[in-house]
């Protein structure tokens, strides 16, 4: 055996090594990168039925692949809020179980719900009018404002604690008012109950009355984690156009 022949070894080995493990970082990068193309969210528009009320006005809304909408129906969700019920579509298979224990085992719960309504702020004097705290025409937006938290107060039969956020959304003035505690029997969520809801109050000029958009959520602080910032989102993105 040539005696030199051994530290020739050595620094081959080194390289060899060396190059194994920029390959292995590569296809690891590689498949971190995929990952993260397969799960960005990819969107699509949904358009809303007129409101059956002139001025008619349908929602616009932006939602990611895997969210569906569902129009007001006679269930309990359509009668409390005449609003579009948004949700997950429900996962089947494997994947369906696969969430099922991941959610579960995280204790958060799969009975969050969401939805987005358009109405108008009518005068208090005019027969029909479901906005009984929020003045209308002339009014300014801090005196709309001041009424909306009255009216989500009115709400709060829970007398659970609020917090209240004002904000600036694409459409104009918005306001998120959050209560958070104690859960009615009715619901069905398991712990404390978190109802959060932001009204928009869109450029009146544009429209003959004002209008006024809702998004509702009601679930629990665990079930909101998981999926706020896509609601956030969805919440940003909508628009109403007149038909």
């Amino acid at each position: 055996m040539n005696p030199g022949s051994e530290p020739s070894r050595k620094p081959r080995r080194r390289y060899r090594r060396l190059i194994g493990a920029v390959a292995l970082l590569c296809v690891l990068a590689g498949f971190v990168a995929l990952m993260v193309w397969a799960a960005r969210p990819r969107w699509y528009t949904f358009v809303s039925k007129p409101t059956a009320a002139a001025p008619h006005v349908a929602l616009v809304l932006r939602l990611p692949v895997g969210w569906e909408c569902l129009e007001p129906s006679p269930q309990l969700f359509g009668q409390l809020f005449g609003m579009i019920q948004i949700r997950r579509k429900p996962l089947t298979g494997f994947l369906g179980w696969l969430d099922h224990v991941i959610h579960r085992g995280a204790g958060s719960s799969n009975n969050e719900m969401y939805g987005i309504g358009v109405g108008m702020i009518y005068p208090r004097s005019m027969p029909g009018s479901n906005v009984r705290f929020i003045p209308g025409y002339n009014a300014t937006t801090s005196e709309r404002i001041d009424g909306i938290k009255r009216e989500f107060h009115q709400m709060n039969v829970m007398g659970n604690r609020e917090t209240f956020r004002t904000f600036e959304h694409p459409l104009g003035p918005a306001l998120d008012a959050i209560a958070e505690g104690r859960s009615p029997g009715f619901v069905g969520l398991p712990g404390s109950l978190l109802v959060e809801m932001t009204y928009v109050l869109p450029d009146s000029q544009t429209f003959p009355l004002t209008p006024l958009i809702k998004a509702l959520h009601i679930g629990t602080a665990m079930g909101a984690r998981r999926d706020q910032s896509t609601w956030n989102e969805i919440v940003r993105r909508i628009r109403i156009i007149k038909n």
